[in-house]
């Protein structure tokens, strides 16, 4: 897992507190088999609490993995009781637990693909997660974000012009066969896996 930012010029490692794996991961992964992926894209009970060779093998609260971690990203973006915190793949919302006992008056909320991790989140964040599935439309996750975010935006659907488009792989992921756009300005924000 990594997660880095660039912050006036200077890269930041914000998991520099994360503990570290003891176990040999990359071993574990030559062991997964392509039904093994299958189950784990499901994003459900077998992916979070389910064998490590389909997601997390058990992924309980723990504040050892979020503590430091979390300190340190309040830290890096100056985040305080007035911010609003929007956590998108929040999972079953630790790391937004654990925002909320740092910085406990600032608005918090997750976003996830995964009614199982709601279901199964730390309950003082349950109420504050929204799950947004793989067959909800992509355009209204967007949306969601941006009005969360309260941007100002409009939103545009164009049909793409490509072969590919046209073809029936294309048609089973995108059925409409639009692609979901946001214009902000002169810049429009497209999905490219659309």
């Amino acid at each position: 897992m990594e997660l880095i930012i660039y912050k006036m010029k200077r890269e930041i490692d914000l998991l520099k507190f994360y503990p570290k794996s003891k176990r040999p991961i990359e071993d574990r992964g030559n062991l997964v088999t392509d039904i093994d992926r299958a189950v784990a894209r499901k994003f459900d009970v077998e992916y979070y609490d389910g064998d490590r060779l389909t997601g997390y093998g058990g992924y309980g609260y723990s504040p050892r993995f979020w503590t430091d971690t979390v300190a340190h990203i309040v830290d890096v973006y100056s985040l305080s009781n007035d911010s609003k915190i929007l956590d998108i793949g929040c999972a079953k919302g630790y790391m937004m637990y654990d925002l909320s006992l740092l910085i406990p008056e600032a608005e918090i909320k997750g976003v996830d693909i995964s009614q199982y991790a709601k279901d199964h989140a730390i309950e003082p964040m349950k109420e504050n997660i929204v799950v947004y599935g793989i067959s909800t439309s992509r355009s209204l996750r967007v949306h969601w974000v941006l009005n969360e975010l309260s941007l100002p935006y409009s939103s545009v659907a164009f049909r793409p012009r490509s072969e590919y488009a046209k073809s029936d792989e294309y048609k089973k992921i995108n059925p409409s066969g639009k692609i979901p756009s946001i214009r902000i300005g002169e810049s429009v924000l497209t999905e490219s896996a659309a």
